[in-house]
């Protein structure tokens, strides 16, 4: 009867450390995923760099603004969209799928 008893912590043990290596292997692919996206700002006609465009990830809080030569950088995922804004300009939406720029 002990014998039985033994082999059940053991189960629940295993079982334990199963779930716990699972779940910590997907929290780690989650945030594997998030990719640091550079790129430049130019307006379209003349290519000049923009500053201060602001690049925001939609829905969330997440966002930064280019410097004075149009460059930014951004944490973003896949299937993330990006609105880029700009005073006298029509914002521009870019679903991120991979890009490096």
């Amino acid at each position: 009867m002990m014998n039985f008893f033994r082999e059940k912590k053991r189960h629940i043990n295993m079982v334990r450390l199963l779930y716990t290596l699972f779940f910590l292997f997907f929290s780690i692919m989650s945030f594997a995923q998030q990719t640091a996206l550079k790129g430049v700002v130019t307006e379209q006609s003349t290519s000049i760099p923009l500053p201060g465009v602001n690049v925001v990830i939609k829905g969330t809080t997440t966002g930064t603004s280019t410097d004075f030569d149009g460059n930014y950088q951004i944490e973003v995922k896949n299937g993330d969209i990006i609105v880029f804004t700009y005073v006298g300009y029509q914002a521009k939406e870019i679903t991120y799928n991979g890009q490096s720029t």
